[in-house]
């Protein structure tokens, strides 16, 4: 995460305790019923939906995906949203990640 965060301009990504500006992440867990624990990220990224481009979508699953030490499966996009910042375009990347259990739930950090 942090190498693509880098990559696009934002120094830092937050982590479950603190987000942090340019780009900041907000968490919740909620048991899955198939077992383990779905992960909802909502991710602020400093570009707009038009350069949020599908293979720039793919190197975020995998940086996410890295992060969380699952693979890249186990990472969706649910949605991204538009919103604006000072003088830059900014996204809102609603993210979810399946991990097994609720250790590896509380252990991801986007730092």
């Amino acid at each position: 995460m942090k190498g693509f965060v880098q990559t696009y301009g934002a120094a830092c990504c937050g982590s479950l305790e603190k987000a942090r500006d340019p780009c900041e992440a907000t968490c919740a867990v909620a048991p899955v019923v198939s077992g383990g624990f779905k992960v909802t990220v909502i991710i602020a990224l400093p570009m707009g939906t038009t350069s949020f481009t599908a293979s720039k979508q793919d190197a975020f699953k995998t940086s996410v995906a890295t992060m969380a030490g699952v693979t890249a499966a186990a990472v969706s996009i649910d949605k991204i949203l538009p919103t604006h910042g000072v003088g830059t375009p900014i996204i809102q990347v609603h993210t979810s990640i399946i991990v097994a259990d609720m250790s590896a739930a509380v252990s991801i950090t986007f730092v």
